[in-house]
């Protein structure tokens, strides 16, 4: 489209050409055509002659200046500049206001030029400029020998130069009021001190750096998940790494903190009681190159973000680095995976992923003279609970006289109940079990259980006892030795079946369905 095709010779019509056009809501279209549509007002179509002999061309008489002229393969250019006989382009013009200008785009215009020269130009905010010229040295790097001329405009360049060709112009004053207000939207370069937590308030509404994780994790892998504020953290929102519920989130201020020095703003989070969370969580921590902090819930690694760079180009770098850390957990959600017993009952998949990656849990952590893993241990047991009782377990208790942490379940075909219990209240020198599986006197298991109990003494479940309410029975005992899923071995006595399934690798087990799709597929 040529720009004096439109009718728009009378001044001050610029804004209503842009409303027609339909293109506010585009910012960099409607600049573009903006300035195309200056440039064909009368007396202006030779405004950015000395910008284009700056570059080392010289313009012939009679200028002509398009926007968005198709290509054969059907892209379209910003802005072009023809001349001579017959007419052709001589200047091509990518502009760039809210994404990043990259190397393919720019270079992928020189075809539209004459072979033995012309000027391919970059148009970008003033705050953009270095990153220009890093994309033209790259160019020229490359094609050495390319006789094409290559600049870095700026749209205060371009605005500038129609402006000493246009004086006083209100089509001008609208234009350039429209570059300014989408310049305040964007983010400025980030600093050093941006980027560390000094204990000052800052306004998330406008703090920059939560600016450009908010805009970089939304959407990633087709799943857009809400952004707000959370425990732990002043601000996250996470990402959703495989289908089934395996996710980690981004997001800036901790609010739990072990000193009072300095500490990084901007985290990726991993939380371990999530599906998978302990399989992501090592392959997160060995990318981090030795920066992630172990938390007894969570892993927590710095992210890093670029400095000096507008968010425009900062918002594609971190996404990048995000969706890096996504597919290392991935891959690392795969291999867990495929390591599960080919025998395990389908019954018992679900609660799988709760507890992939859990270390072996040494002999001399499982009773109560060390709590090192204790809160291994605690996940384990609740999800023991959650496998015996499809889910239907209740609020954990912790005020219980005899342990630690009770939790009750229903077992609805005996019509009774039980619980599991985390840490026997004793006064007692001796080492005990930190689990046990608990029975109140009184309920019809409780002789069930006393039976249960002593089959249950040579597969490593080694004591049991009672106190003025109870009969207990302890569940991770010495002698259990597992990885991956180390939870009860088989026990057909208590009417579970065969039990939660080893860590045996299947060998040839294939990767899930999902694996082998696109990161870009929601599915």
């Amino acid at each position: 489209m040529r720009a004096d095709d439109d009718v728009h010779n009378e001044p001050n019509g610029l804004l209503a050409a842009l409303v027609t056009a339909s293109v506010l809501a585009q910012p960099e279209v409607a600049l573009t055509r903006g300035i195309a549509w200056v440039l064909g007002l009368e007396g202006a179509s030779g405004a950015l002659d000395q910008l284009v002999r700056g570059a080392g061309l010289e313009p012939s008489h009679g200028t002509r200046w398009f926007t968005e002229v198709a290509g054969a393969d059907g892209g379209r250019t910003d802005l072009e500049c023809h001349w001579g006989t017959p007419s052709r382009a001589h200047v091509v013009v990518e502009a760039k206001l809210g994404d990043a200008l990259t190397y393919a785009q720019f270079g992928g215009y020189r075809s539209r030029l004459p072979a033995d020269g012309g000027l391919l130009v970059a148009l970008l905010p003033q705050a953009r400029r270095a990153h220009g010229d890093r994309v033209v040295a790259e160019y020229r790097h490359v094609h050495c020998d390319d006789p094409v001329r290559l600049a870095v405009w700026t749209y205060d360049d371009v605005l500038g130069a129609l402006e000493a060709q246009l004086p006083d112009s209100g089509d001008l004053a609208q234009l350039r009021s429209l570059l300014e207000a989408h310049e305040a939207l964007d983010v400025p370069p980030l600093t050093e001190d941006d980027l560390w937590d000094d204990g000052r308030i800052r306004d998330l509404r406008t703090d920059p750096v939560w600016r450009v994780l908010d805009a970089a994790s939304s959407g990633i892998f087709g799943h857009r998940l809400p952004a707000g504020r959370a425990p732990g953290m002043q601000m996250r929102r996470y990402v959703a790494v495989t289908p089934d519920g395996g996710v980690f989130a981004v997001g800036v201020g901790l609010t739990e903190k072990d000193s009072t020095a300095p500490r990084p703003w901007p985290w990726l989070v991993v939380p371990h009681d999530t599906p998978y969370g302990r399989v992501m969580a090592q392959a997160v921590a060995a990318m981090s190159a030795g920066r992630a902090e172990e938390r007894h819930d969570a892993t927590l690694v710095p992210l890093e973000m670029p400095l000096g760079v507008p968010g425009a180009v900062m918002v594609p770098e971190v996404r990048a680095r995000i969706e890096g850390y996504a597919e290392a957990a991935r891959d690392a959600v795969v291999r867990a995976q495929q390591a599960w017993s080919e025998d395990a009952p389908d019954r018992l998949l679900q609660y799988l992923p709760a507890v992939a990656g859990i270390a072996p849990i040494a002999p001399a952590d499982m009773v109560d003279s060390s709590d090192r893993r204790l809160a291994d241990i605690e996940h384990l047991v609740d999800q023991l609970g959650r496998s015996a009782t499809a889910g239907r377990v209740s609020q954990r208790i912790s005020n219980d006289p005899d342990y630690r942490v009770v939790r009750y379940m229903g077992v609805p075909p005996l019509a009774t109940y039980v619980s599991t219990a985390i840490g026997a209240r004793t006064s007692d020198d001796e080492p005990l079990p930190w689990a046990w599986l608990r029975v109140p006197r009184g309920a019809r298991t409780w002789r069930w259980l006393g039976r249960c109990s002593s089959r249950w003494r040579p597969a490593g479940y080694v004591r049991t006892r009672t106190d003025a309410r109870s009969r207990s029975t302890g569940l991770l005992a010495q002698k259990v030795r597992t990885y991956c899923v180390p939870l009860l071995p088989s026990c057909r006595t208590c009417g579970t079946g065969s039990g939660l399934p080893s860590s045996r690798p299947s060998g040839d087990a294939a990767p899930p369905a999902w694996r082998n799709r696109p990161l870009s597929d929601p599915r």
